[in-house]
């Protein structure tokens, strides 16, 4: 999943910036 400069919360809580070079 491609996410460009987003927000996203894991599990922990914790709050990830995914660029868009990283694929999941």
């Amino acid at each position: 999943m491609l996410s460009y400069g987003k927000l996203s919360s894991n599990k922990t809580g914790q709050f990830t910036v995914y660029l868009a070079s990283d694929c999941q």
